[in-house]
């Protein structure tokens, strides 16, 4: 899947349906291939179970409901199938799907909990924030793989493994990191080992990591905004720690690890990576400065500072000795957030989440209707090539 947020949210889902989902069993629907735009991505998925239950949805459309027509046969003959939604395929694309895409849909059998194992495996890996990609054969030549796909999830080697002998794993594992490369999702058609093969290639990458430095309304909406988008959060209050109190602990209720320290400690509250993004927001100018040094000395990829043009100013000045300009571009944003009018502490989170959300996605935050490029096709790629290597282990 292409978000954390749909992982944990699918498989909180599943595990509340319980056993019932999978009696007799249930299908399980991935997208596989987009044309043009479309309401989802190459990567999404939706659960169909036995007794009709929905998880997810795919289309937003009337393919959906044909997908889970599909979806039963599916569960009653025990076979996969690729099915496909658009003019060529008896559907007018323009007119069904609302968004003049097309859609590749694979269904295959799921014949328990079991089944869904590769999406545990993938959200633990994102708490652990380790990197690494799934790979699901989507057909061999020129067939849809019987009876159900098979996959390659690689975490530093290979997690889990149903190829068997089919195809070689590090050819699979080289095909899969050049496809990526270029986009977070990739369908691929290739020929490994003397044989055409379709693949879908999923990176895993860790979720968002955002350290909140400040105690406060804005920081405490920031916070819940971010933990909604399934985002691991960390909030630093720099006040004295109350008397009596214990060891920083992780809010069961909210998600949220609160923690009491200075600019002096700030650097050790976290595992500070490319995935790493911090706000900074006390209202005194000096804290932030030092938190903002702090903070810049880490490999974060984005430091955002509330305050007014003058007081950004300022920042800037007291920052620009010690890391210069090519040191500040492209990681502080003071005044952080998006031009959306916010006044309000929730309204301000949601101009500061979605910066962040735009940085970390390579966009530039402005009005979807003054752009020409795609909006959601530049996230996955078509990719063809050929690779070498022989069937087998």
């Amino acid at each position: 899947m292409h978000t954390a947020r749909d992982v944990y949210r699918f498989l909180d889902a599943a595990r509340q349906h319980g056993e019932d989902l999978f009696r007799p069993r249930a299908a399980l629907a991935t997208l596989t291939r987009s044309f043009g735009s479309t309401f989802r991505r190459p990567g999404s998925r939706m659960l169909v179970g036995g007794g009709g239950q929905v998880i997810r949805g795919l289309s937003g459309g009337c393919p959906e409901a044909d997908i889970v027509t599909q979806a039963r046969e599916v569960i009653a003959s025990g076979q996969s199938r690729l099915v496909r939604y658009d003019r060529d395929y008896g559907m007018d694309a323009l007119l069904e799907l609302g968004c003049g895409g097309g859609l590749e849909v694979q269904i295959e059998p799921v014949a328990d909990r079991a089944g869904l194992a590769f999406l545990d495996e993938i959200a633990a890996a994102w708490a652990a924030r380790r990197s690494g990609f799934l790979a699901t054969l989507v057909a061999s030549g020129g067939q849809c793989l019987q009876p159900a796909p098979r996959r390659l999830l690689w975490l530093d080697g290979a997690r889990i493994d149903q190829l068997g002998t089919l195809y070689n794993r590090a050819a699979v594992a080289d095909l899969a990191r050049r496809a990526l490369a270029q986009a977070p999702v990739a369908h691929v058609d290739a020929v490994l080992g003397g044989s055409a093969c379709t693949w879908l290639f999923e990176a895993i990458r860790p979720q968002v990591q955002l350290l909140i430095v400040g105690a406060n309304a804005v920081a405490d909406a920031v916070a819940r905004l971010a933990r909604w988008l399934e985002w691991s959060v960390v909030q630093v209050d720099p006040r004295d720690k109350p008397a009596g109190d214990g060891p920083p602990q992780k809010d069961s209720a909210d998600g949220v690890t609160r923690l009491h320290g200075g600019p002096g400690q700030v650097a050790g509250m976290a595992a500070f990576d490319a995935g790493t993004y911090a706000l900074v927001m006390n209202y005194r100018l000096e804290l932030d400065v030092e938190f903002a040094a702090a903070l810049l000395r880490t490999p974060l990829a984005y430091l955002g500072m509330l305050g007014s043009r003058k007081r950004s100013q300022a920042v800037f000045e007291r920052l620009l000795p010690e890391f210069g300009e090519g040191g500040l571009a492209g990681r502080l944003y003071t005044p952080a957030g998006l031009d959306i009018g916010s006044e309000d502490p929730e309204e301000i989170a949601v101009s500061l989440v979605a910066q962040i959300r735009a940085v970390a996605a390579g966009k530039s935050g402005g009005h979807l209707h003054a752009s020409v490029q795609p909006i959601h096709l530049q996230r996955a790629v078509e990719f063809s090539g050929a690779a070498s290597g022989l069937g087998g282990t």
